[in-house]
């Protein structure tokens, strides 16, 4: 563990700078560019934080073993990497800081549910739910919210006793299932499907009933078409894509 420690103390300050300056000006991945430069080093950032906030080591066998993250150092790393996710618009950016985001909630769900942003207050739920809401945007691409799956049984999994789950559950349910419905990328249709395979072990009747009850609503438009020269135009309605239910959260920045 102190091996550990001093790694994060002398490694973590330098990581999280980069992600701090993300969006400022001459990061061109700030408002969804493509600067090469400043991506690769904010996705090395990102990934040297997954591996500190994995919490993995070696043993004498050379078997990895995961412990608990420190207070200390989630109280380090946690806003960066959240605020981060939340200023994000780059796909590969997203996956894989959505990997940190889950490490956080297996190893530190409880220092989560305890932690309150100095800056805006808002507590560790209520960033859940912006984390939670951002991954379900309609907005995001199948890479973005590859993990999305992992996301959501993980909040299933530790905070299942919580107001966060018992209030929203139903909404984020219907959100993932719209999203699960446009997928395209196996990789994600598969991880969105684990969502399920998780509920019918857990809560199957609540489940059977969800699916039974759950309509996928279509907006329709109206076009005008000419039959033949003269005659009166005719109507037709077209469906469109489903809509997206509102899950009740506020995914903008704390």
């Amino acid at each position: 563990m102190d091996s550990y420690l001093r790694l994060c103390y002398s490694g973590l300050p330098k990581l999280l700078n980069v992600l701090e300056s993300f969006g400022s000006p001459g990061n061109g991945t700030g408002n969804g560019g493509t600067n090469a430069g400043d991506r690769d080093a904010d996705e090395t950032a990102v990934e040297g934080d997954d591996t500190a906030v994995a919490g993995v080591g070696a043993n004498g066998g050379g078997a990895v073993e995961k412990f608990e993250l420190p207070s200390d150092v989630f109280q380090f790393v946690f806003p960066s990497i959240y605020k981060f996710i939340l200023r994000c618009s780059d796909d590969q950016l997203l996956q894989t800081s959505s990997e940190v985001f889950n490490e956080f909630l297996k190893v530190s769900s409880n220092e989560i549910q305890n932690y309150r942003d100095q800056e805006t207050n808002a507590t560790g739920n209520e960033i859940l739910l912006k984390i939670v809401s951002k991954f379900l945007s309609p907005e995001l691409s199948d890479q973005a919210i590859a993990k999305l799956g992992d996301l959501i049984n993980l909040v299933l999994t530790n905070f299942q006793s919580s107001e966060l789950v018992q209030c929203y559950f139903e909404d984020v349910l219907k959100a993932v299932t719209l999203r699960l419905i446009h997928a395209k990328e196996i990789m994600t249709v598969e991880n969105l499907i684990l969502i399920f395979n998780k509920l019918t072990v857990v809560q199957p009747q609540g489940t059977i009933d969800f699916l039974t009850n759950f309509q996928v609503t279509t907006t329709t438009t109206t076009t005008t078409t000419t039959t033949s020269p003269g005659s009166s135009r005719a109507s037709t309605s077209v469906p469109t894509s489903p809509t997206s239910p509102n899950v009740g959260i506020n995914s903008g920045q704390p």
